[in-house]
């Protein structure tokens, strides 16, 4: 119904929404007869700016718009209602959380515990400075938006400064900076102390995320481009423009990821090269005009752009990966390892472009380097099932047969559907020398699964299929599935894989299974 009500004020409807969605948790405890033992928070951990400064949703600017959210509490037993006007943030939420409910030998953490204020013991909080930032703009080279806010004044520490009095102007219109040096000077020795603090907080305080937590956060929105990784100083860097100067260029960058996700190149390509000729350093037009040319299937072009992208940011892990990918599509192997080399040199936990590592040393006939990448893989992630599969292909080459199908195994628990673990599992089940390998019954169950996803023209997978009925004891239907085999064989098929299956097929005949040789 939100849809419909909300139809010309989607934001509106969105809060709806949620409020309703509340209410449901809200009457549920109830129904429960847990609602009143029950402690509740409920926080935004944004605003949107809805075109305000230019800005149309989150992410860019740190005003008000985007950094002032609700925070309500329902205590267990509560039954009054305290609305606290002093500002407070959400690095509150823990130590408040570790108080009520007891948590001993909590860690020391940002934020301080509101409790006291909640009970009543307190009127409220102290006043104090809050610590806000954005480091998009640094995606488009423009320094970093670094600020704090009080009950009245909100300090933007950039190359611009900006100083508004919230409570005359809540909608940040006139900075004030240059009218009031000294409230200036006060808030950024705020701002210094906070950043001084936060930079000494150990090692957990300048953390690298990996590569799977930065795709995730890119696809909720909140990180792109590279602007993330930068490290920034309280300093502004003069060789940086302003983020207010950038924000035309920022709307427009998010409305080409909108253009890409469509698949509409032509638009995506006209607007890129236009805003690459006005602005050189557009790192992220770089990545859309790579991203289309992938998808079009012009990989020459591909290079072009992802080489572009590496000329503004030598170590951009995802373009190193990306570009060397690429380059091994193009069997382009030596150039392709340099990039993934040093793409793992910066982030030796780095998944994808370990992986795709892997695959060149296998394309290069150095299966021994290809395994002890692929190793790293899955030690790292353990459920990257390609990699086991890999792994068990190796490993099969190798004639070290148990691994392989341990491997082969693994992939399948997490992907019971992946094609090429099946027929893999299925071959060295169905025809490996060993006996102690061989079970004939789990191997046509697997290949007739892999004919069954891949359909039945597929050749191989019946190849398979056959020599797995025979090592079941099913030599009638291992002869027909080998005939079905030769008759979807194309003309342009390879000699060898036709005498092969012939071969086969005249044991079938016989009623004598098919069996690999060790290497």
């Amino acid at each position: 119904p939100f849809v419909s009500r909300f139809a010309d004020d989607r934001y509106t409807g969105e809060v709806a929404f949620v409020d309703q969605c509340v209410g449901e948790v809200v009457n549920h405890l109830k129904s429960l007869g847990l609602y009143d033992s029950t402690l509740i928070v409920v926080v935004g951990d944004h605003g949107e700016m809805l075109g305000e400064h230019g800005e149309p949703t989150h992410a860019f600017f740190i005003y008000q718009g985007a950094v002032r959210v609700p925070m309500i509490w329902k205590l267990p037993g509560a039954r009054h209602v305290r609305t606290v006007s002093v500002p407070v943030g959400i690095v509150d939420v823990m130590p408040t959380l570790c108080r009520l409910l007891a948590v001993e030998d909590v860690p020391v953490m940002q934020g301080i515990d509101l409790s006291s204020v909640m009970a009543g013991k307190a009127s409220a909080p102290a006043e104090r400075a809050l610590y806000c930032e954005s480091v998009t703009p640094m995606i488009y080279d423009a320094n970093a938006l670094l600020g704090v806010v009080t009950s009245r004044w909100k300090y933007i520490h950039t190359k611009r400064p900006e100083l508004y009095d919230l409570v005359a102007d809540p909608g940040e219109i006139e900075n004030l900076a240059g009218h009031l040096p000294g409230q200036v000077s006060m808030m950024r020795d705020q701002l210094e102390e906070i950043f001084v603090a936060d930079s000494s907080g150990g090692d957990d305080a300048t953390a690298v995320p990996d590569a799977l937590t930065v795709q995730r956060l890119e696809s909720l929105g909140y990180a792109g481009g590279d602007g993330g990784g930068d490290a920034f100083s309280l300093e502004p860097d003069p060789e940086r423009g302003d983020a207010k100067d950038k924000i035309a260029l920022h709307v427009t960058n998010r409305r080409i990821s909108a253009l890409v996700a469509r698949g509409h190149h032509a638009e995506v390509q006209k607007i890129c090269t236009a805003l690459l000729s006005e602005h050189p350093g557009f790192f992220d037009g770089h990545q859309h005009l790579a991203r289309i040319a992938v998808d079009r299937g012009d990989l020459d072009a591909a290079v072009v752009h992802l080489q572009g992208s590496l000329a503004l940011k030598p170590d951009h892990i995802d373009s190193l990966n990306n570009l060397g990918n690429v380059l091994l599509s193009q069997r382009r192997f030596d150039e392709a390892t340099i990039h993934l080399e040093r793409a793992v040199e910066i982030n030796p936990d780095f998944v994808a472009a370990r992986y795709n590592l892997a695959l060149v040393r296998q394309a290069q006939g150095r299966p021994e380097d290809a395994v002890s990448h692929l190793r790293h893989v899955v030690t790292t992630n353990p459920d990257h099932g390609e990699a086991h599969t890999r792994l068990g292909q190796l490993f099969a080459n190798a004639d070290q047969a148990a691994d392989a199908v341990a491997h082969l195994r693994h992939a399948l628990r997490i992907d019971p559907d992946a094609l090429s673990a099946l027929k893999s599992l299925a071959w060295m089940l169905a025809v490996h020398p060993e006996e102690k390998i061989r079970d004939g019954t789990e191997a046509v169950l697997h290949a007739q699964r892999a004919l069954t996803l891949s359909g039945p023209t597929d050749a191989q997978a019946l190849d398979v299929l056959a020599a797995a009925q025979a090592e079941a004891g099913r030599y009638a239907d291992a002869v027909a599935t080998a005939e079905s085999a030769l008759a979807v064989l194309n003309d342009g098929a390879a000699a060898l894989v036709t005498t092969s299956i012939r071969a086969r097929l005249n044991l079938y005949r016989k009623n004598r299974p098919f069996r690999a040789s060790l290497k």
